[in-house]
C-alpha cells in the first residue's frame, strides 16, 4: 500500500466507514465528521482537540477513539495510537481487522525508527507513480478524491458486494438492487464530474481503494450471514441458508434502502 493510499485509508475509514456500524447519525457522528474533515486538511491538533471533547462527553463512543488513533498514527505518535486502538478493541469488535492492521504499522514504526518516514504530514504525502516522479494532490483534489472514494466505495461496493455474495445462493435480490440504484441515482451521477476534477494519474490509486472496499463489504456480508445463522439456529433450531439471507433484502427492500441511504449520506 502506497504512502498516499495509507493516509487516505486512515482518513476514509476514520471519517466514513465508521458510520456503517452506527444505528443512526447522531450528534457525536456529526462532530466526528467535522473533526475528520479537519484532519483531512492537515489540522491534526485541532482535530484531536475536537475528538477529545467527544470522548470526554461520551467515553464509550468508540469511533472517536478510532479516528483519534488514525490521526496520532499520521502524526507519528505511535504509542498513543496503539493505546487508542486497544481502547477501540475493548469497546467493540467492529474494527478488529482494521485495528490489528494499523497497530501492526505502529508497532513496526516503533521497532524500526527508519520506518517513521513513511508517516509524514499529509501535505507531504505523495503517490509515487514508478516513473521517476511524484504526483501530489492539491487542496481541491484531496476533497474531490475523498468524495469520489466515498461515493464509489460505499454506493458501488455495497451493491456489488451483495451481488457477489448472493451469486451462488440461488437468489439475486433484484428488487432491493433496483430500489437502491434508484435512490442513489443522483449521487452516482456525480461520479463523472468528480473524475473530471482529478488528474488521471490518481485513478489507479482510486481503483485500488474501491477494490479494497469491495472486498471488505463482501466480508461484512459473510460475517453478518454467519452470525445471523448461528443466532437463528440457537433460537429457532433452523439452519439459515444463503438463499434465505439474500431474499431477506427483497422482502424488506424499502425499509433497508431507506436505512442505507440515511447511513451513507454525506
Amino acid at each position: 500500500m502506497t504512502k498516499f493510499l495509507i493516509v487516505l485509508f486512515v482518513l476514509i475509514i476514520s471519517s466514513t466507514f465508521i458510520f456503517a456500524f452506527s444505528d443512526s447519525y447522531t450528534s457525536n457522528d456529526k462532530f466526528l465528521e467535522q473533526a475528520c474533515n479537519k484532519a483531512w486538511e492537515g489540522e491534526y491538533d485541532d482535530a484531536i482537540i475536537d475528538l477529545n471533547k467527544i470522548i470526554e462527553k461520551s467515553p464509550k463512543y468508540y469511533p472517536a477513539y478510532f479516528a483519534r488513533a488514525g490521526i496520532e498514527l499520521l502524526k507519528g505518535e505511535y504509542s498513543k495510537a496503539i493505546k487508542d486502538y486497544k481502547k477501540v478493541n475493548e469497546l467493540t469488535p467492529d474494527y478488529t481487522e482494521d485495528v490489528e492492521y494499523f497497530m501492526d504499522i505502529a508497532n513496526q514504526a516503533l521497532k524500526y525508527p527508519e520506518f517513521k518516514s513513511d508517516f509524514i504530514n499529509i501535505y507531504n504525502i505523495s503517490l509515487n507513480l514508478g516513473e521517476g516522479y511524484v504526483i501530489k494532490p492539491d487542496k481541491k483534489e484531496k476533497k474531490v478524491i475523498q468524495k469520489l472514494l466515498y461515493t464509489k466505495g460505499f454506493y458501488n461496493a455495497h451493491l456489488k458486494s451483495l451481488e457477489i455474495f448472493c451469486k451462488d445462493s440461488g437468489y439475486s435480490p433484484k428488487k432491493y438492487s433496483d430500489l437502491f440504484k434508484l435512490a442513489s441515482k443522483d449521487v452516482m451521477a456525480e461520479i463523472p464530474n468528480l473524475e473530471k476534477q482529478i488528474r488521471k494519474e490518481f485513478f489507479p490509486m482510486i481503483t485500488k481503494m474501491e477494490e479494497e472496499m469491495l472486498d471488505s463489504f463482501v466480508e461484512v456480508h459473510k460475517k453478518d450471514f454467519n452470525e445471523l445463522k448461528q443466532e437463528i439456529l440457537k433460537k429457532e433450531n433452523h439452519n439459515l441458508t444463503k438463499k434465505e439471507y439474500c431474499s431477506y433484502f427483497d422482502e424488506n427492500a424499502q425499509d433497508l434502502v431507506k436505512y442505507k441511504m440515511n447511513m451513507y449520506k454525506f
